[in-house]
């Protein structure tokens, strides 16, 4: 038997650690969050390692002397515990209105205004984690993620994993920061789109995806422009995001083309194009056909203006959905015009209201 006056300090150190009696080791992520006004947390992410300590100081600056808690859950529960905290038992105030869920990881105390605590949690897996004001009526708005071993999204604004009003906050911010003169033309990745898309930003809200690979209106939006960070970060295998909400789709795959005619092999050969008071007519050729398209912004209506030489024909347009012109007709997917009318013709596509 060792007597314990025997024992080296270096071998009296090896046995606490097998014992867990050290944690010298071990790194603490120190984090503070708020509630502010408006029922939100700030910041509303926090990221961090598998096996971390996380010590959060939790502060209540809410002006409007409204108490908040602060409630870490298990990835996956977020939906849980918001219907959890409707629950409320004769012994709600006494729990600080933390629901009873096996979900729940560390939980702050119901802190009042100007007051702050501080916990501790330790994630054993990787995942995205949340944390959630559950005193009722919060929990459907109020709550933030937390990442661990994960990769959040750079932009909050597009960060699925908060909540919707504080993504379209700064989904708003993001967009006075980006947005262009209008009009506007860039050469970017797009998705649902070629290489060779091109976005367009007309004056209004009015934008536009055209495709210089197949000669094609993508899509249209309305809203901001485009965010172009990521891939400029990139190396093309990032698309540039689209700031703002589609109002219309071609659809179709890369064989669509903007014009169809009774020859299957023909192909669109893109010629350029050129501006006209800061907004692009493009040109290209097609079955023997000269076509030149532009799209501009009139009356909140996106006018998408056609001269097209060479037909002795009806032109057939692809153009699905809500499509109108005061010439020509619609046959399914396509708005057909009279040879003669294909000289000059105009589509509009509207926005709902």
């Amino acid at each position: 038997m060792i007597k314990s006056a025997l024992i080296s300090p270096l071998l009296a150190a090896l046995i606490m650690a097998s014992n867990g009696q050290s944690n010298q080791n071990s790194k603490v992520n120190k984090q503070a969050i708020q509630a502010v006004e408006g029922l939100q947390f700030d910041p509303v992410r926090v990221s961090m390692k598998q096996g971390e300590q996380l010590k959060l100081t939790f502060s209540n600056t809410d002006p409007n002397d409204q108490p908040h808690n602060l409630v870490i859950i298990e990835p996956g529960s977020l939906k849980a515990i918001q219907d959890a905290s409707l629950q409320v038992g004769a012994d709600a105030v006494e729990k600080g209105y933390v629901p009873d869920h096996k979900a729940v990881l560390a939980a702050t105390k119901l802190v009042q205004a100007d007051q702050t605590e501080t916990i501790s949690f330790t994630p054993t897996k990787k995942g995205i984690y949340h944390f959630v004001c559950t005193f009722p009526g919060h929990a459907a708005v109020m709550y933030g993620a937390i990442y661990v071993d994960e990769r959040a999204p750079r932009d909050i604004a597009f960060d699925e994993n908060i909540p919707q009003y504080r993504r379209d906050l700064e989904l708003a911010k993001l967009r006075d920061s980006l947005e262009p003169r209008r009009p506007s033309v860039m050469r970017a990745f797009l998705p649902d789109a070629g290489p060779a898309a091109i976005a367009v930003a007309l004056p209004g809200e009015l934008n536009f995806c055209w495709d210089a690979g197949n000669c094609r209106l993508r899509y249209a939006w309305t809203g901001g422009f485009v965010d172009p960070r990521d891939m400029f970060n990139s190396n093309g295998s990032r698309f540039t995001k689209i700031l703002g909400k589609t109002f219309w789709s071609s659809g179709g795959n890369e064989n669509t083309f903007t014009l169809s005619t009774n020859n299957a092999k023909a192909r669109p050969d893109f010629q350029g194009y050129r501006l006209i008071d800061g907004t692009p007519e493009f040109s290209y050729l097609y079955d023997g056909l000269k076509v030149s398209e532009r799209l501009t912004s009139e009356g909140g209506s996106l006018k998408w203006h056609f001269n097209i030489i060479g037909a002795s024909e009806p032109v057939k347009v692809f153009a699905p959905g809500e499509v109108t012109s005061t010439t020509g007709k619609r046959e399914g997917d396509f708005w057909v015009v009279e040879a003669a009318d294909a000289q000059n013709f105009t589509l509009s596509l509207t926005p709902k209201s």
